[in-house]
């Protein structure tokens, strides 16, 4: 885990003991993402949960020859995700659809990719055209 140092080095308990402060800290900050992410998580969760039939609405109001039940779930979980985030927090829609798009890279068949980014890109422009619309 460290590199070997030389015994007779005068900072070689400082070295070491840096070494070991960096560790700590290193340790301090994983922890403290994972306690950041793990609550956005749950935020992001419970939200979609309260708004989950409005949000499948949506979705199959995009949905082109094609039925609810037959999505595959992870691409409907990305969407459920992506279409919450669109409609309900403040995150910006190109943030929210290029992350969509890499979760469907990463989870999901290679198609997977422009479908979601097309049903996103559509739900987008449709809430900034209702926020543009109620605005005036």
């Amino acid at each position: 885990m460290f590199a070997a140092l030389p015994v007779n080095c005068p900072n070689t308990a400082k070295s070491f003991t840096i070494s070991l402060l960096s560790k700590s800290i290193l340790d301090k900050v994983c922890e403290f993402e994972l306690t950041t992410k793990a609550e956005f998580a749950k935020k992001l969760l419970k939200g979609i949960l309260q708004k989950i039939d409005k949000i499948d609405i949506i979705i199959k109001d995009h949905l082109i020859d094609w039925n609810f039940e037959r999505l595959d779930k992870v691409d409907k979980q990305i969407l459920r995700v992506g279409i919450y985030e669109l409609l309900y927090t403040d995150t910006p829609y190109q943030i929210v659809i290029d992350e969509a798009v890499k979760l469907a890279k990463n989870f999901s068949e290679d198609k997977a990719k422009s479908f979601i980014n097309g049903i996103l890109d559509k739900v987008a422009k449709e809430n900034e055209q209702t926020t543009t619309a109620k605005k005036d």
